[in-house]
């Protein structure tokens, strides 16, 4: 009975670090928003992974940043109406 060895791929990094390819299942939006926001300082910035060549962002920040949003009907609710 041959069984096939499965091939998972790995994309957390660091428990504590949020990838690219990770931080729409966390914040909700892509990792290029991620990016411009980062760009304009209305998301966290990205840190240096000790040891590797990768950046990622601080689960922690991330969160906080989640829990910062405004609720939807909200004066702080920015977005246009439909």
């Amino acid at each position: 009975m041959n069984e096939k060895k499965s091939k998972s791929k790995v994309i957390a990094f660091a428990p504590e670090f949020v990838s690219q390819s990770l931080i729409h299942s966390v914040a909700g939006i892509s990792h290029t928003t991620a990016l411009e926001l980062e760009k304009k300082g209305e998301f966290p910035k990205r840190r240096k992974i000790p040891g590797k060549k990768r950046t990622g962002w601080y689960l922690g920040d991330v969160r906080k940043w989640v829990a910062g949003l405004p609720f939807v009907g909200d004066a702080n609710d920015t977005r246009a109406a439909n």
